[in-house]
């Protein structure tokens, strides 16, 4: 009897060191994430990200003139930077961008644990700052009268929201 307790007890201490380490590891990467955002928006005042809750990797991404540098973390590091040529950002003005929260929310219901993206803008000489809980595969789905949102949209669709190790 004492050594099914022994075990018992074994495995419920392992079972919660384990649960500690992974929640750790998908904190430490959300800290990692919104660091980059974060370092992105005061070089080149604006950041976008991509992640999902429960995930050990996210994107991260910045318009910089005629190029989009996109770089990918993996357990809070980054693991690989990619450079696209694009039009360029913008430009936004605020109104745009509040129509483009509103299009969002019309079209996609709140998300408890699922993906999220968003972005910090310089609009005005403001930070204008949206974090959107959507569900990514749906949001791929939709045509948007937002330009904000088709350049998310295609940010999204050029990467997976896949682990970049796999």
């Amino acid at each position: 009897m004492r050594k099914i307790c022994l075990g018992i007890l074994v495995m419920l201490a392992f079972s919660f060191l384990s649960s500690c380490s992974l929640t750790y590891v998908f904190k430490k990467n959300h800290r990692s994430t919104e660091r980059w955002v974060n370092r992105l928006y005061r070089r080149n005042e604006n950041a976008f990200y991509m992640t999902s809750t429960y995930s050990t990797y996210s994107y991260v991404w910045t318009y910089k003139g005629d190029k989009i540098e996109i770089r990918k973390l993996n357990f809070g590091k980054v693991v690989e930077k990619e450079i696209l040529k694009t039009k360029g950002i913008g430009p936004y003005d605020e109104k745009s961008l509040k129509e483009a929260k509103k299009e969002l929310e019309e079209k996609h219901p709140f998300v408890l644990d699922g993906d999220e993206v968003g972005y910090i803008i310089r609009v005005n000489d403001e930070a204008y700052r949206v974090d959107y809980a959507i569900d990514i595969d749906s949001m791929k789905q939709n045509v948007y009268g937002s330009a904000i949102l088709n350049d998310i949209l295609y940010v999204i669709n050029c990467v997976s929201l896949e682990s970049p190790t796999e």
